[in-house]
């Protein structure tokens, strides 16, 4: 078991459940929603309903700094769930994304802490065994990792893997992860580690996460991925039961409510639908997930930590 500081301790407890899993709505998305919500107020009016109807549900929220994690902490819509932003700059509605990562200008680490999030999101394609983009992606997690301990916030590293599919996947994704994990990230979201279209077997679904498990001493998170609703929910099982400590979900929530351009409609599908699916998941992971406190526990206290953390002074 690692030992975790007590402010990334904290905000892992913040941003999951009494039960030490996650239900995390993922909305950090921008211009996937541009074709139905040309006006930037209709995104952060939307993010904002979203997040309203499913909240009784989630554990937690991913948002961006533009039209996302400002404007909700403003609402007092995370006052009592983690929130979680989003690093770089990207968007899942623009593809294929740039190999190489960027950084949101005038964006930081210390800007996400300061702002109360209880975790910092990057998002970045990467491959183990593409050995100069690999480098290029790895130095610049670590650069991420060292200015998230320094603010003692956690990471939640997000790697895709690109050039790779089919069964190479199964094998690849363990790599990664571990590696990735190896360079300061504290929470991994992770695609799911299989191609389903080439095994229709859940025990080999299960099987295959269970090896994403074996390969990590941290906890991993299972995202979405932009599949539909009932697939995503097969995959959720199957991770759980594999050891995932919960997911990170965006469109496969809310995919049918944004297309949705009268609001009237919209409302009445979130609080039906859209609270059935969110409430599916989160039974799902409350039965099956494996708590984070199976990963870590909190740094060793006594009277004189206070002198030892972090910065000295007024």
């Amino acid at each position: 078991m690692k030992t975790l500081t007590l402010g990334k301790f904290r905000a892992l407890q913040r941003a999951s459940r009494q039960d030490h899993t996650f239900a995390v709505l993922a909305i950090d998305h921008i211009d996937a929603l541009r074709p139905t919500m040309p006006a930037d107020a209709d995104i952060v009016h939307f993010k904002q309903e979203v997040l309203r109807v499913l909240l009784p549900e989630i554990s937690g929220v991913l948002l961006d700094a533009l039209f996302g994690a400002p404007q909700a902490v403003a609402a007092g819509l995370t006052a009592h769930i983690g929130l979680l932003v989003q690093l770089e700059q990207a968007d899942y509605g623009t593809l294929p994304l740039p190999l190489d990562t960027q950084i949101r200008p005038d964006w930081s680490v210390e800007k996400i802490k300061r702002l109360g999030a209880e975790g910092v999101k990057l998002f970045f394609y990467y491959h183990p065994e593409r050995s100069s983009h690999a480098a290029t992606q790895e130095a610049l997690v670590r650069r991420v990792a060292a200015a998230c301990a320094l603010a003692d916030v956690p990471l939640y590293a997000e790697p895709i893997l690109y050039d790779c599919a089919g069964d190479e996947v199964r094998r690849v994704l363990p790599i990664a992860a571990r590696r990735i994990a190896r360079l300061g990230a504290d929470v991994l979201k992770l695609q799911f580690p299989l191609d389903i279209g080439r095994t229709a077997d859940e025990r080999q679904w299960e099987a295959a996460c269970a090896e994403v498990t074996a390969a990590l001493d941290v906890p991993w998170l299972l995202l979405s991925g932009g599949v539909d609703f009932e697939t995503f929910a097969r995959q959720l099982a199957c991770a759980c039961r594999g050891g995932a400590s919960g997911f990170i979900a965006g469109r496969a929530l809310w995919d049918v409510a944004a297309g949705l351009t009268e609001p009237g409609m919209r409302h009445k599908w979130l609080c039906g639908e859209g609270l059935e699916r969110i409430g599916a998941l989160s039974a799902m992971t409350a039965e099956y997930g494996r708590p984070w406190t199976v990963c870590y526990e909190a740094e060793a206290v006594d009277a004189a930590w206070h002198a030892r953390y972090g910065a000295s002074g007024v």
